[in-house]
């Protein structure tokens, strides 16, 4: 299985393409969508959020979509829904690469 954990980037592409993302995870089994990076010169848009990813996927017929906000929490639901032999994918801008350092330590447990 293909477990991945996406950070969407700006709410300006979010609000813009956020129906895209419905067929873009087609392929994962497993997709957990965090917080909206906002990047430098872009503020929060109250009108854009991660859950409009999130129903897109689930709108494409996508069953196991789930959205956090933090990395540790996207981390600790990774490793609660992963089994020996899935593959954890990270996506995204801005901390989603926090989430690998507390991956490899949660996901060592199912050797």
């Amino acid at each position: 299985r293909v477990v991945v954990l996406f950070q969407p980037h700006r709410y300006s592409r979010t609000r813009l393409l956020h129906h895209s993302f419905g067929s873009a995870f087609r392929e994962a089994d497993v997709v957990i969508v965090t917080r909206i990076y906002t990047g430098p010169g872009e503020r929060e848009d109250s009108d854009v959020d991660s859950d409009s990813i999130k129903r897109a996927i689930q709108d494409a017929g996508h069953q196991c979509v789930y959205k956090v906000d933090g990395m540790k929490e996207a981390s600790l639901m990774a490793a609660n829904l992963c089994r020996k032999g899935d593959t954890v994918v990270t996506m995204g801008a801005g901390d989603i690469w926090k989430t690998h350092h507390i991956l490899s330590g949660l996901l060592g447990r199912l050797e």
